[in-house]
């Protein structure tokens, strides 16, 4: 009778505890091992094309403006393009650009739009 006793209490207790177990292997485990086998497949693999970035001509001939010399026209353009394409990967060298300009237009003696000559007299 003990024997039997043993015997049901050994097959509940590896039942409850193999259930939970497996349960435990389902939630914790397996999702991890996922994980890692999605992980090492990105590794590997080759990285992405970037698609075409089709705002680099309206870049270079804003640049190419800037080089000739025509600052007012070129920074007009870079404006442009900075409101067009606020997704372009040159967005960066644009705005830099601009900045390029803006201190040409701060730091030189000649004329600019957004520029005002005032000339300090006694008492200001």
């Amino acid at each position: 009778m003990k024997l039997i006793k043993f015997v049901i209490v050994l097959a509940l207790a590896a039942a409850i505890f193999g259930t939970v177990g497996f349960f435990a292997w389902q939630l914790y485990i397996k999702p991890d091992q996922i994980e890692r086998r999605e992980e090492k497949i990105e590794a590997s693999a080759p990285p992405a094309t970037p698609p075409p970035d089709y705002s680099l001509p309206a870049l270079s001939s804003a640049l190419a403006l800037k080089k000739t010399g025509k600052l007012l026209e070129a920074r007009d353009a870079l404006l442009t393009f900075i409101t067009q394409y606020p997704q372009s990967t040159k967005l960066a060298d644009a705005k830099a650009a601009v900045g390029e300009i803006n201190t040409q237009f701060v730091f030189t003696s000649e004329a600019a739009p957004d520029k005002i000559d005032y000339t300090v007299v006694p008492g200001d």
